[in-house]
């Protein structure tokens, strides 16, 4: 199997120290990641219809619907992960960025963890 290997230099990929391309995306897939556990919250589970239905109340598609929202939310999250890589290699053209993907996306989730325990205090 053969290796893929990008050169930077080749391609002409300049880096700019404005460019916030790979920190804007970032900020969307931690945004995304706290929607992942929502459907959980959002899909409950109908009440009994105990007025002339007789127990009809059918919640058999909730967990199926609930299942398929949370894979969703994941594979977006992820998406929107590999663009904010994508761009810390192609856009932003940091060289930092492109050696460490998981610390800026850790140091990402905390500053946002942070924000919204404030705004919840």
């Amino acid at each position: 199997m053969s290796i893929i290997e990008f050169d930077r230099d080749a391609a002409g990929v300049v880096a700019k120290r404005d460019w916030t391309d790979s920190e804007t995306f970032t900020n969307i897939a931690v945004g995304v990641g706290e929607l992942v556990w929502k459907p959980n919250r959002v899909f409950v589970e109908l009440p009994e219809d105990t007025v002339g239905g007789a127990g009809k109340t059918d919640n058999g598609g909730r967990t199926e619907l609930q299942n398929e929202a949370k894979y969703a939310l994941e594979t977006i999250h992820l998406i929107v992960q590999e663009f904010s890589d994508a761009c810390g290699l192609l856009g932003s053209g940091v060289s930092e960025t492109s050696m460490n993907f998981d610390a800026s996306e850790a140091q990402a989730t905390a500053d946002f963890d942070f924000l919204t325990s404030e705004v919840a205090s």
